[in-house]
């Protein structure tokens, strides 16, 4: 391939209204469907995915819209077309039914996270419920901490510290982000010992 033709190739890749001619409007984002109850684990994965194909930005509204006659409104307009197929193919019909009607995919998106993730809650209650009675038993060091591992990333994922928007955090001097981690990482560190074998 001549070299010109593979820095275009490149480009085309890095611009987000580039649809490459594998990107099918009747593909799955996830082999994982959305049924109401799973929002937390598939939208991490539509993320993924989006993220992959460098269309994360239409849900997150990074990608704004030009105005209609701009020179890229019609590719802009195929992109978040296409974004909301991939999405809705991701879903079982019974929760997409109830979504067809948003207009852009960032509406989509805003639309899922103010339905679903509240019902975060009851996952939250069990996750911290297995996380108490989890120990060691049968398994070993290795397998008991990754199954913790696994739990303690699955909370984070749901109450993570939130992240400061002010700008206050970046000019502390105190370090109380910091101090805030090691709190977490302390109650970890005596969780996993609580849960060891004696001997």
């Amino acid at each position: 391939m001549p070299e010109n033709e593979s820095s275009d190739a490149q480009m085309n890749y890095q611009d987000p209204l580039f649809l490459s001619h594998s990107d099918n409007h009747a593909a799955s984002l996830t082999p994982m469907l959305f049924d109401g109850n799973n929002f937390l684990i598939w939208s991490r994965n539509v993320k993924l995915a989006l993220g992959a194909k460098n269309k994360k930005g239409f849900i997150e509204g990074k990608i704004s819209k030009p105005a209609a006659g701009h020179k890229d409104f019609n590719k802009w307009e195929r992109n978040d077309y296409m974004v909301r197929c991939w999405i809705f193919r991701s879903m079982t019909d019974q929760v997409a039914g109830g979504l067809s009607l948003v207009e852009t995919s960032k509406q989509l998106w805003d639309e899922l996270v103010e339905r679903y993730s509240e019902s975060n809650i009851p996952l939250l209650y069990q996750l911290k419920k297995d996380l108490g009675k989890l120990e060691q038993g049968d398994m070993s060091v290795g397998e008991y901490y990754c199954k913790l591992k696994k739990i303690w990333d699955e909370i984070y994922n749901i109450e993570a510290i939130p992240e400061c928007t002010c700008g206050i955090v970046a000019k502390c001097t105190c370090s109380m982000y910091k101090k805030m981690l090691a709190i977490v990482e302390t109650n970890r560190v005596i969780q996993f010992l609580m849960g060891l074998n004696r001997g």
